[in-house]
């Protein structure tokens, strides 16, 4: 027969699977998980393990992780049944966590951002996490950048958890799966035609894929200078010769003809002359 205290026991567990969770502390325990409230001495115990102009990458540990839970969900509890129920409530809390770790990044996202950000078909929990710690001056000079984490031994882009300002110099970055690569881009707030240097030089860009390159990458690292007429105007028409011979490129051909270089148009001219958006990348070694 079972005895008083394995009765009690068998009716807390049922408890514990058929109560609702509060929607409070699952999502508190959800976000913990993100390393949301964690003491920042926790994370950098020490300055000069992240000394200014650095970038670290790192993965959370599962391990370390469901301690930090337990250990929230521990206190009050000093009894066999106590520490069995909370077994319960813990398993039913990573059992959510999938679409959990999502919520707080798209609970602050914009309508328009939500349609080009939809969440995953498959919302399995990966139990790989990584992100970086960023600390440098450029983190307070564009606040706004796009951050994109890769896996390039894959060549995918990985899904952005959590990205947040710990400081005017030190940001943030958790994503869901392994990275090796972490792209930052400067905020497109405007575009504008201009030369990359003071002495009115530019890069010419590619205007045509090609393997690995990308239409508007660049071709090559020569700078080249941007032909000025009197008043410091832009000579077009010398800008114009000068690039296509960089490009190998040739006017626009209507008709059946076949066009048997790239085509230079005004667009084209407008792709060399965009003042665009800097990127940095940096890789994990």
């Amino acid at each position: 027969m079972k005895s008083w205290m394995d009765s009690k026991k068998e009716c807390n567990l049922q408890a514990a699977d058929t109560l609702p969770l509060p929607d409070d502390v699952v999502k508190w325990l959800q976000e913990s998980r993100l390393l949301y409230d964690v003491p920042f001495s926790y994370l950098v115990p020490d300055e000069n393990f992240l000394p200014m102009e650095t970038i670290r990458f790192f993965q959370l540990d599962e391990n370390w992780l469901d301690a930090m839970t337990e250990g929230a969900c521990s206190i009050g509890g000093g009894t066999t049944n106590d520490w069995t129920t909370n077994g319960y409530f813990l398993r039913r809390v990573k059992q959510s966590l999938p679409l959990g770790l999502y919520r707080r990044r798209r609970e602050k996202m914009h309508q328009n951002h939500l349609v080009h950000c939809a969440l995953p078909t498959d919302l399995k929990d990966s139990k790989v996490r990584m992100g970086f710690l960023l600390r440098s001056e450029l983190v307070e000079a564009y606040p706004g950048m796009k951050v994109e984490g890769w896996d390039r031994s894959s060549n995918i882009e990985r899904n952005l958890l959590r990205l947040n300002l710990l400081s005017d110099t030190v940001m943030l970055g958790i994503f869901d799966g392994y990275i090796d690569e972490i792209n930052v881009t400067e905020p497109s707030e405007a575009l504008h035609f201009g030369t990359r240097t003071s002495d009115r030089k530019i890069y010419v860009r590619r205007i045509e894929e090609e393997g690995p390159y990308k239409i508007g990458d660049k071709l090559s690292e020569e700078l080249i200078p941007v032909p000025i007429r009197d008043g410091r105007m832009v000579d077009v028409s010398n800008l114009v010769e000068t690039l296509k011979k960089k490009l190998h490129a040739d006017d626009f051909v209507c008709g059946e003809e076949v066009q048997q270089k790239p085509a230079f148009t005004s667009a084209e001219l407008a792709l060399e002359m965009v003042e665009m958006a800097a990127q940095e990348r940096w890789t994990k070694q």
